[in-house]
């Protein structure tokens, strides 16, 4: 079981291509659906973190953060808190039978997710002006 947690903008929409490649490639797994978005109540945020928990795996479209509203709290940076997803692992590498510029490109990336700019404790001073707290 797969948690899927659509998103929102293009979020859903990505996911249900996911969902068809899966399908049509005969992935033998299923999806259990938490409709999770920036604006969610409460009670679907918890639904979301103990289905991740539960499944020990999720699929995540994009949920949007409000820069503009210091009130607002980052539902990327609760997930990522919350679950203590410590670390953003992101491979990049060429496909052999598909022509581009560059190849044989195979790069990992690793990014710290939960301390520093991506802990969420920032506002803005004054107009264009970002405080992270450390």
């Amino acid at each position: 079981m797969i948690t899927v947690l659509p998103g929102d903008g293009i979020g859903p929409e990505m996911v249900a291509h996911l969902q068809r490649v899966f399908r049509f490639a005969n992935v033998p797994v299923d999806f259990e659906e938490i409709p999770l978005s920036s604006d969610v109540e409460e009670d679907v945020f918890e639904n979301a973190i103990i289905s991740v928990q539960r499944n020990g795996i999720a699929i995540k479209g994009n949920i949007e953060s409000r820069f503009n509203d210091p009130a607002f709290k980052s539902r990327n940076v609760e997930l990522r808190r919350r679950l203590d997803l410590y670390a953003n692992v992101l491979h990049c590498a060429s496909i052999p039978t598909v022509r581009c510029r560059h190849k044989d490109i195979d790069v990992v990336l690793i990014r710290e997710n939960t301390e520093g700019e991506y802990s969420g404790l920032e506002h803005e001073a004054t107009k264009g002006v970002v405080e992270s707290l450390k």
